[in-house]
């Protein structure tokens, strides 16, 4: 993507694109012991009002041409279906940055965010590569959505210097902010976790 003037626009896309390894690393296995600790922490998050409105989680990705992507986004649903019984699936052109924002601006009950996709250190590329900018996240809107919830964007560099989406996220008190600090591969986050 280049990015001029406000407007993200894709420059090059590579069908079945695979990232070139530059290091072998050991694939990392989620052990018994990291699975229970999954468990624990999301049924920790079981802490929202009863007479909230919206879901208790949201999955996304705006990138159906990565495979991988959409099927952790599934597996990431799945996994939020079973721990909160409420989740709001998002992939491809249901991914605007309009339907994102809306979720995070006005759910009360929203515990858990997993955004899969495109982004750097002030954006987060929604459909349509449609930039959602760190400064749509201001402090004068309310984002009930962020108060005390887990973001995990699995993009590149979102958490990386000047980390001005990051700040902008965590000036509405999520409970946790996860985001890559490099470019990151398309893969579950058990095969990218070192890079975040």
């Amino acid at each position: 993507y280049d990015i001029e003037d406000g407007k993200a626009t894709l420059r090059n896309k590579i069908d079945n694109f695979a990232l070139a390894v530059g290091v072998l690393r050991k694939t990392a296995v989620a052990s018994p012991a990291v699975m229970q600790l999954k468990a624990s922490l999301l049924q920790n998050l079981k802490l929202s009002l009863p007479q909230g409105r919206g879901p208790k989680a949201m999955a996304n990705t705006a990138c159906p041409e990565f495979p991988s992507a959409v099927q952790a986004t599934n597996d990431v649903a799945n996994i939020f279906t079973q721990a909160f019984g409420s989740v709001d699936k998002k992939i491809g052109a249901a991914s605007t940055k309009a339907a994102v924002m809306n979720v995070l601006q006005t759910s009360t009950n929203l515990l858990a965010w997993n955004n899969i996709g495109h982004g750097n250190p002030g954006v987060i590329i929604q459909w349509n590569s449609e930039p959602m900018w760190s400064s749509d996240f201001s402090s004068a809107t309310n984002f009930s959505g962020l108060y005390h919830s887990v973001v995990l964007l699995n993009s590149c560099n979102v958490c990386a210097s000047p980390f001005s989406l990051k700040n902008a996220i965590m000036s509405h008190n999520p409970r946790a902010y996860i985001g890559g600090i490099i470019s990151l591969p398309v893969a579950r986050s058990e095969f990218v976790d070192v890079d975040f």
